[in-house]
């Protein structure tokens, strides 16, 4: 997988990114024997098909050399461009039995080299299929939450000093397994925003918050609660009347909820930010 290559995409251009793709092709044809498989997946992503393997070396001398080739620059238009790449490997039937199973792991393994840095390649372990085994493990259970809605949410308080008093509370989405005990967030969260169900996640979450805020005002004690709101869910097309409506139907005061937004949301694409911005500001959000 080149490293990047969507922000190079969508930097240059998807003419000189088409025209990069082509020579990455080429130059992976030139130092592959005939009897190699050679396929492209995806819009950056190259599939290797090696038989009769006889010992890690060959494959070792192949991954490196594909790394080594890769790296060197790349001239469209008389401008010159460097790239990395990220090499997963897998190998049968030593810890895959089908051919599936050779792509999945071989795609983890890819993803272990992102992890530990690009720019190099990395073989599936024993390690890996734990990993993979504990995701989909968490996957099943977040999906299970969301369907049942039985996340939980803590409210980590905000204390001001100067006035020795709590002025707000920051809600943290919780997860618990089928022991009972609470998942990390950095294992799930993650996941969630890989998936997609980072959305309807966010949406309960908001929903969540937002009915015990009102609890709270209700009470007599109003406090702010602050609920973070991930890139994907703040890009969806009516994230704002989502809020709106949510505002409505818990009855809560505007002024008693503040959205935390990620930098990298709000560069996706500037001039609709600022619009999502401006219409909540308008209905009273900090």
């Amino acid at each position: 997988d080149i490293d990047h290559f969507k922000y190079l995409n969508d930097t240059l251009g998807h003419f000189k990114g088409d025209a990069i793709i082509l020579q990455v092709a080429k130059r992976l044809k030139s130092i592959l024997e005939p009897n190699v498989t050679l396929a492209r997946t995806g819009g950056d992503e190259f599939v290797l098909a090696m038989p009769y393997i006889k010992s890690s070396g060959m494959v070792d001398s192949i991954a490196h050399q594909v790394v080594t080739e890769l790296n060197k620059p790349y001239f469209i238009d008389d401008e010159e461009y460097t790239l990395s790449v990220s090499v997963g490997i897998s190998l049968s039937p030593d810890d895959a039995q089908s051919a599936e199973q050779l792509m999945t792991h071989a795609d983890a393994a890819m993803y272990r080299a992102k992890e530990q840095g690009r720019n190099q390649y990395c073989y599936f372990s024993e390690d890996l299929e734990e990993q993979l085994v504990a995701r989909h493990q968490v996957e099943k259970l977040l999906r299970l939450a969301i369907e049942l809605q039985t996340f939980e949410v803590f409210y980590q308080p905000k204390y001001q000093l100067a006035e020795n008093k709590i002025n707000g509370v920051e809600a943290l989405v919780r997860l618990r397994d089928q022991n009972g005990n609470i998942v990390p967030p950095d294992k799930f969260i993650p996941l969630a925003e890989e998936t997609g169900l980072i959305v309807p996640l966010g949406k309960l979450i908001l929903q969540r918050s937002c009915e015990d805020a009102q609890m709270w005002a209700e009470s007599g004690s109003p406090v702010k609660v602050a609920v973070n709101i991930a890139a994907k869910q703040f890009k969806e097309s009516e994230f704002s009347q989502l809020v709106a409506k949510t505002l409505i139907s818990t009855g809560l005061d505007s002024s008693l909820l503040e959205l935390e937004v990620t930098e990298s949301a709000l560069m996706h694409d500037f001039d609709e930010a600022l619009t999502i911005l401006n219409t909540l500001s308008s209905i009273g959000l900090k």
